[in-house]
């Protein structure tokens, strides 16, 4: 409630309970969005009369995040971030591109994905693309309102022969065409959703 702006002029201490799930998170920004919502949190708190106080309940109290956190450091922070993106090959330092479908059948939804990655690979064999093209995968919720999904994902490093932003989704329509995106989708085909440059991974 804080972070979106509401002020409770008797609540002025703000609390975070549980904030070290973020550092379990599947998510690579979910530490990034911690740290910049804490910050918030902590600008709000305080501007009535009382003083301010945060208090964030941690079992890692020593964690980067916590420790640039204390000191209202952001930029040691996002140094530490790139540091760890770069090791492992995330953005800034990738191009990530995920090719996503769902439909009220699993097994449309695997055929597709799995017709959809073996023709990216034969692009990516003829263009001589340096990407990797990852096997299909259910959705990390793999079923939602009835529909079951999957993902399909590639990443290129920054000096790789791949575009950023929407050039990158533009190249995976085009590497995923010519099957079923070719035509208007019918009644039980998969639901389709074309991501470039991903901050974030699909939930």
């Amino acid at each position: 409630m804080l972070a979106k702006g509401t002020r409770l002029p008797q609540d002025d201490p703000g609390r975070r309970p549980r904030a070290d799930n973020a550092l379990y998170s599947a998510e690579f920004r979910a530490t990034e969005r911690l740290f910049a919502l804490l910050e918030q949190v902590a600008g709000r708190a305080g501007r009535g009369e009382l003083a301010g106080e945060v208090l964030v309940q941690t079992d890692f109290p020593d964690h980067p995040l916590y420790r640039a956190l204390v000191g209202h450091d952001y930029d040691r922070y996002a140094e530490t971030l790139l540091a760890e993106r770069q090791n492992l090959g995330l953005p800034p330092f990738a191009h990530l591109a995920l090719l996503a479908a769902e439909a009220k059948a699993r097994t449309a939804v695997t055929s597709f994905l799995e017709a959809a990655s073996e023709r990216g690979r034969a692009v990516i064999a003829a263009h001589a693309c340096r990407c990797e093209l990852y096997p299909p995968l259910p959705a990390g919720l793999a079923r939602r309102a009835g529909m079951e999904r999957g993902r399909c994902s590639s990443r290129a490093t920054t000096g790789a022969r791949c575009k950023p932003s929407s050039a990158v989704a533009a190249r995976a329509r085009a590497t995923w065409s010519g099957g079923p995106l070719e035509h208007r989708r019918r009644p039980g085909e998969p639901r389709l959703n074309v991501q470039g440059d991903l901050h974030a991974r699909h939930a």
